[in-house]
């Protein structure tokens, strides 16, 4: 079997280099985009060095504020980071049409076809970062693995340059003794529970029989020590292969304005608590979230991400809900939004947590 190749591209920096493209005078400076500090709003995107002080996209923005009290808040332009965002899309189109677009400037692109061994893959990174630099004026972090999960933390290593692959066993070597909280796949739930059976890195989650963990976990226990190895099995799926199939769905009704963004934030947090509850409800986990909005002329627009791990809290589904939210163009009043959730697995069944000591290494 072919060796099969996946490039996680995250233009990290596309929404700070729009708005400096339109005001040159924010060069150098720290910036958080998403609103003032007072606002009731997160933070959709902010400068590379803000992201090393814990600032990332979701945080609430007085709590950025906190942080990085002297940086610069501006206000969230989605129309424009929803039009360059579609720019980059249609540009790595070109490359494969086997392209799935995460979040704002993030994307997974499948090398099946395009390239047949390491060396091709990280060529075609290369190339990737060069034309994109060359349009976007940015050059992106571009991870590589034979699985979506090893693509996507791989591009946020940076080890001095910033293409980066690695194979399931130098991934295991590279971030072994990283906290859970680090492994992308985990919702915050899983992590709490892996915690308490006495579990506090990455490799202490490779280590452990998956036999041991199926009384917490249910079927998911190999799943989860499958991620500490690299493992997520999850295909690159473009949206527009993937029909939404049974979902969950909470909806709201009634009139808000044009502009007012704050007000119907909080009614999308609202609606993403309600969510969660019915998924509780229904003893089921989603690994996918779209958000409809229904305008004051009864058209709607739908955004929708896919994601890599099965959720079913509030603090999984909010992130994903909110970065799909502010790539809105709010320019008219809104009559209804909805939330879906679908990709539906059963939530496992667990037995009260116990510590216990940790097994020998499970090869592989």
């Amino acid at each position: 079997m072919a060796e099969r190749f996946i490039l996680h591209v995250d233009m990290e920096g596309l929404l700070v280099a729009l708005e400096v493209r339109a005001n040159p005078s924010l060069e150098g400076r720290r910036l958080i985009i998403g609103g003032m500090p007072e606002d009731d709003g997160n933070v959709v995107a902010c400068s590379r060095d803000l992201r090393r002080m814990g600032i990332k996209p979701g945080l609430l923005l007085s709590d950025a504020a906190e942080i990085a009290p002297r940086a610069l808040f501006l206000p969230s332009r989605p129309q424009e980071y929803a039009a360059s965002h579609e720019r980059v899309l249609q540009q790595l189109l070109t490359e494969t049409d086997r392209v799935e677009a995460l979040a704002l400037g993030e994307f997974f692109l499948d090398g099946e076809g395009r390239v047949s061994d390491r060396r091709t893959a990280v060529t075609w990174a290369n190339a990737l970062r060069s034309s994109l630099r060359r349009v976007h004026g940015i050059e992106p972090a571009i991870g590589i693995g034979s699985d979506k999960l090893i693509a996507r933390m791989c591009s946020g290593l940076q080890r001095g340059s910033a293409v980066t692959c690695l194979d399931a066993s130098e991934f295991r070597e590279a971030f072994s003794t990283r906290p859970l909280e680090s492994l992308w796949g985990l919702g915050a739930r899983t992590i709490r529970s892996l915690r308490d059976l006495g579990m506090a890195t990455i490799g202490d989650l490779g280590q452990t029989d998956p036999a041991t963990l199926a009384p917490y976990f249910g079927d998911r226990a190999a799943h989860l020590v499958g991620l500490a190895h690299g493992r997520s099995g999850s295909p690159v799926v473009p949206h527009s292969d993937e029909p939404r199939g049974p979902f969950v769905t909470r909806e709201w009704s009634g009139e808000l304005p044009q502009g007012a963004r704050g007000r119907i934030g909080k009614q999308l947090g609202r609606l993403v608590e309600a969510l969660a509850d019915a998924l509780h409800e229904e003893h089921r986990l989603a690994q996918r979230i779209e958000v409809q909005v229904v305008w004051e002329d009864f058209s709607q627009t739908t955004r929708r991400a896919s994601l890599d791990y099965p959720v079913d809290e509030r603090e999984d589904l909010l992130p994903w809900a909110d970065a799909l939210f502010r790539r809105f163009d709010l320019g008219g009043g809104v009559r209804k939004i909805a939330l879906f959730a679908s990709r539906l697995t059963p939530t496992p069944v667990r037995a009260p947590a116990v510590p216990f000591t940790l097994t020998a290494p499970v090869a592989g």
